[in-house]
């Protein structure tokens, strides 16, 4: 809200909602967007319909998100590392998981973006405000796995600096 006065925005409108249940009819938005939020969600699947269902015709629905490692082992630690981050984590999604979520939601890929981002984590756990003892368990973590788990993860005089891979999806109702 303080961005939007900030910048002489007038036309925008800010509510509190389940994203399972979003308070609009059917057909309110022709853009639907979501950032940095489908891996706190139990089930993304409900979740894409219920943004298809307020998408109006000739919508678009933008996703934007990290992905995890195809590899089962390593996808098991990297959500791990971010549980431990951030306990309101449930799970980040492989490419494939998420191409099966779009076909049973009825949506299809018209563009796809990955976007590879090196992250200190310093900056990283301050995002979430951690506690010391987050910080320190969390880094023990790190330091355990390391490039075993692909996360690019590199400790040089005590820095630890990983890479995420994030994904932005530009979906339309098949």
């Amino acid at each position: 809200k303080r961005q939007a006065a900030a910048r002489g925005v007038g036309n925008a409108e800010f509510r509190v909602a389940e994203m399972e249940n979003l308070p609009f009819p059917d057909g309110s938005f022709e853009i639907v967007t979501c950032r940095f939020v489908f891996h706190h969600f139990s089930d993304p699947g409900r979740v894409l319909l219920e943004m298809k269902r307020v998408l109006a015709p000739g919508g678009r629905i933008m996703l934007y998100d990290i992905l995890t490692s195809e590899d089962s082992r390593a996808a098991r630690i990297h959500n791990q590392i971010e549980k431990q981050r951030d306990p309101s984590h449930v799970r980040m999604l492989q490419a494939t998981e998420y191409l099966e979520i779009f076909v049973k939601t009825g949506l299809q890929v018209r563009a796809r973006d990955v976007i590879l981002t090196k992250r200190e984590f310093k900056e990283w756990m301050e995002i979430t405000g951690a506690d010391e003892e987050t910080v320190r368990l969390t880094r023990a973590l790190f330091e355990s796995v390391g490039e075993q788990a692909r996360l690019g993860v590199r400790i040089a005089d005590g820095t630890i600096t990983f890479t995420h891979t994030n994904v932005a999806w530009l979906l339309v109702p098949s």
